[in-house]
């Protein structure tokens, strides 16, 4: 038998009660990897944005050269 999947919140160490998962995207989706894409392209757009302000330093590599963040399939790096 196949069933909704429930979740439980854990709010200062305790748990506040069962819910069951509503419609949405889950793991294994087939949009989960356009909207992940879509999210990185923002926040790497924040990056370079937060860069360029001197609100955080790259790593620089020579005169034009830096590295802040790398983004790979489903994984990001921060330095």
């Amino acid at each position: 038998m196949l069933s909704t999947t429930t979740y439980s919140v854990m709010v200062k160490g305790r748990p506040t009660g069962i819910f069951k998962g509503n419609k949405g995207i889950r793991q294994g989706d087939p949009l989960s990897p356009y909207i992940f894409v879509i999210a990185m392209e923002l926040w790497s757009i924040q990056m370079d944005i937060a860069i360029a302000l001197g609100n955080i330093q790259p790593i620089k590599k020579g005169m034009r050269n830096y590295v802040s963040h790398l983004l790979y399939a489903d994984d990001m790096l921060i330095f």
